[in-house]
């Protein structure tokens, strides 16, 4: 008799996967199964306390209870201010903590124009001053003055409008 060589063996394999499976070699198999299952959920539910401890909201929530005068009088001030009352009530508090006071978007970019318009008058002023330097011949400062006093009244009246 000759060797089996490996031509006969992967017949031989190919025979005995196709054949149907007995009773006895079932059990072994479905034990297997149950063992892959079981170490598959493992796995899973290793990497979702992983992903979870890893992904843990950047946010916190914090609930507030108010009366029903308080919500109304907060809902009206947020509606003056054009956003929602939880934005409102989050900014107030932010600008409390940080000891700074809350302007509505429209306040701060009417203040950010005037700081522009101030920086302007700024340069303006060290150009004339360094023009009288040159000359040696001052602008006629009492009406130099006057402007800069109107300009300070203008400055104070939007601040008393918008504050």
């Amino acid at each position: 008799m000759t060797p089996p060589n490996d031509n006969d063996k992967i017949r031989k394999a190919e025979t005995q996967a196709s054949e149907p499976s007995k009773a006895g070699k079932a059990q072994p198999e479905q034990t297997t199964q149950a063992k892959t299952d079981e170490q598959k959920k493992a796995q899973h539910r290793a990497y979702m306390r992983n992903y979870r401890e890893n992904n843990k909201p950047t946010t916190k929530r914090v609930s507030v209870t108010l009366t029903r005068d308080e919500y109304t009088q907060l809902k009206k001030n947020a509606q003056a201010h054009k956003t929602t009352p939880t934005k409102q009530l989050k900014d107030l508090a932010f600008a409390s903590l940080d000891q700074q006071t809350h302007y509505p978007a429209e306040t701060q970019a009417a203040l950010k124009e005037l700081v522009h318009i101030l920086r302007g008058v700024g340069n303006n002023i060290n150009q004339i001053a360094r023009y009288s330097n040159t000359v040696k011949k001052a602008w006629n400062e009492d009406k130099a003055l006057q402007h800069l006093i109107e300009l300070e009244q203008h400055i104070q009246n939007f601040l008393k409008e918008k504050l």
